[in-house]
């Protein structure tokens, strides 16, 4: 009986050192280790809200962003946890899976930033935190709730949230969430404080008292306000509007303060109303201004001609000026209003 032809292994056409790399387990060490996973910040204490009795930590992170807890959430809305065999609660995914339903797809699409449907994982000392941005908690309410109204809401467990979401939104309105947070962390007493701070570097340009008045804007830069603005040039004076032209490309972006500058001159030179009514300034604000602000103030002016000449019109022209005068400093969170 004639024996079957051997298998014939082919040669291997390579060089020793990589076929042994080939058939042999790489070391431990040759091995490419995994990316570190990145976490955002948290810079303040933790906050908390009360929801109708519902604790929810809060926080704010580096990069000015306010976070709830993902699990706060999930208890302020009676998101329900899945179980163990033992009746322990599994921790951290039951919010996901909420938003993540088929059926409530529909309405989450009417979220204003897809972005806040994701969760952020923040470092807060060595604990890591898992949360959402601040201002989801309202949206994710109104769309329920608008759900409800129409009658999109499927099964009793969106119906229960939806009736926490009414509960919710009694407790606080959405512009407010930012405020609430702040507040709540003490975040807004830190941000006067770096807003203090940032006035003490601009107290050199700044005078406390108002010098002799000489002219500083030259005719040159209300030739570029005329033509891009498209106002015929006359000889009854400037139009009053240039006046908001001017703190808005002079005094807004000076020494790049982000109108922390134009805050002070208001100060030392307020808005006066004379017997007639009128509302007038007793001094130019450029008179308040020492000679580090006035030698500010003139390359500013000179760099505004420069920027007009080179623009056909108003939205060129404001195009150029975000280019050269957009880096400015950023504040930390503060307003009028809260």
């Amino acid at each position: 009986m004639p024996r079957k032809p051997e298998k014939i292994i082919e040669p291997i056409n390579a060089p020793f050192e990589e076929v042994v790399r080939a058939v042999v387990s790489p070391k431990k060490s040759e091995v490419a280790e995994p990316e570190p996973e990145e976490f955002e910040k948290i810079i303040c204490d933790e906050g908390k809200l009360d929801f109708g009795g519902v604790t929810v930590p809060c926080y704010v992170t580096e990069s000015k962003k306010r976070l709830l807890s993902a699990r706060g959430m999930q208890e302020v809305l009676r998101v329900v946890e899945e179980t163990t065999v033992s009746g322990q609660q599994v921790t951290g995914a039951a919010l996901v899976r909420f938003l993540a339903q088929k059926s409530l797809k529909p309405l989450f699409l009417l979220i204003s930033d897809r972005c806040l449907l994701e969760p952020i994982k923040a470092k807060y000392g060595n604990q890591i935190i898992t949360g959402y941005r601040a201002e989801l908690l309202p949206e994710i309410c109104e769309v329920m709730l608008h759900g409800r109204r129409e009658g999109l809401l499927v099964g009793s467990r969106q119906e229960i949230v939806a009736a926490q979401c009414e509960i919710v939104l009694a407790s606080l309105a959405k512009v407010g969430i930012i405020a609430l947070v702040d507040e709540a962390t003490g975040y807004l007493s830190r941000a006067e404080k770096e807003r203090n701070e940032y006035r003490e570097l601009f107290k050199e340009f700044v005078r406390e008292s108002a010098k002799q008045y000489e002219s500083e804007f030259p005719e040159e830069l209300y030739d570029v306000f005329y033509r891009i603005y498209g106002y015929p040039k006359t000889q009854k004076g400037r139009p009053l509007f240039f006046a908001k032209a001017t703190r808005k490309y002079v005094y807004e972006p000076l020494a790049r303060s982000s109108g922390m500058i134009l805050e002070m001159l208001d100060e030392r030179n307020p808005v006066e109303i004379s017997i007639s009514g009128k509302r007038r300034r007793k001094y130019k604000l450029f008179q308040f201004l020492e000679d580090v602000g006035i030698s500010a103030l003139r390359a500013h002016l000179w760099k505004l001609v420069g920027i007009g000449e080179a623009s056909r019109g108003k939205a060129e022209f404001d195009r150029n000026f975000e280019r050269v005068f957009g880096a400015q400093l950023e504040f930390p969170y503060l307003d009028e209003e809260n």
